[in-house]
């Protein structure tokens, strides 16, 4: 057992993502082709949520944080990391908003905890700034 950790955007950016995605499904819905508009519509869609909740990594007790690199999509290494956290709001899975400072440390203050090493191959795990990122679903 342990908590999963989310970012979401801040408002702002949250109500731009909205906009953008409403314009595009009135865009689609003018086209024609209902076959078209049906999977249009589920790729804006999935692009809109992929961005809306993003899964950071998950705490266990006794183990280092496990980062998830989604694909290094939103950041490579700690600085771009810490970047990324600032830029929206921190959730854990119980619906707690926690401040980017609480969320570093419990992030960087694990680093002398057990690590997932001889779990490597199995987690696609990839260590990068002392950070462990793990390429595989969490749960």
């Amino acid at each position: 057992m342990g908590t999963n950790y989310y970012l979401i955007p801040s408002h702002e950016s949250y109500m731009v993502q909205r906009n953008k995605f409403l314009t595009s499904i009135c865009d689609i819905l003018s086209l024609s082709d209902p076959f078209i508009n049906d999977y249009q519509l589920s790729q804006i869609n999935d692009d809109f949520l992929n961005n809306i909740k993003i899964h950071l990594g998950k705490k266990s007790g006794g183990w280092r944080f496990s980062f998830n690199a989604n694909g290094y999509k939103y950041y490579n290494n700690k600085e771009e990391f810490q970047a990324f956290i600032r830029a929206g709001r921190i959730f854990n899975e119980y619906g707690e908003q926690l401040s980017v400072e609480k969320f570093e440390e419990i992030c960087f203050a694990s680093n002398n905890l057990k690590d997932h090493s001889e779990y490597a191959k199995e987690l696609n795990l990839s260590i990068i700034d002392n950070m462990e990122f793990h390429f595989g679903k969490f749960s």
